[in-house]
């Protein structure tokens, strides 16, 4: 994605990433690194090599996206939270899909990340005024 698109990749208001079957990353522009607290990708990349287990607060939301992935071959609006670099804990909304080849054959998981922690805080902020 990054040679195809590169100004679209490293421009874009979203968090885009590719990553391996096994849960690491090939590639992830500069506005997913600075959602997860990186200063570039190229130090996001080289700092989180098990996705599951660095990135997220429940091991089980990451489980229950590569289930449904590999069944559906996308998720849509899949909601966790994640921990950032220096810790603190945020919300993100992930839509992801399996890239194939001609063959069928699976090459990688492409998606886009936004942080959605305002907007849960809103949210949890207007269910306690009721």
């Amino acid at each position: 994605m990054e040679a195809t698109y590169p100004s679209i990749f490293e421009s874009s208001v979203v968090g885009i990433y590719q990553t391996k079957l096994k849960g690491s990353y090939i590639s992830v522009n500069a506005k997913l690194a600075r959602i997860y607290g990186y200063e570039s990708s190229t130090e996001m990349i080289a700092a989180v090599a098990d996705i599951k287990h660095q990135l997220y607060v429940n091991t089980q939301r990451y489980d229950e996206s590569t289930r449904i992935l590999q069944q559906k071959g996308e998720v849509v609006q899949f909601e966790s939270q994640i921990y950032r670099q220096d810790g603190k804990i945020i919300w993100i909304s992930e839509n992801a899909w399996v890239v194939r080849d001609e063959n069928g054959n699976f090459l990688y998981y492409e998606g886009l990340v936004e942080d959605i922690t305002q907007h849960k805080q809103a949210e949890a902020a207007l269910q306690e005024g009721e």
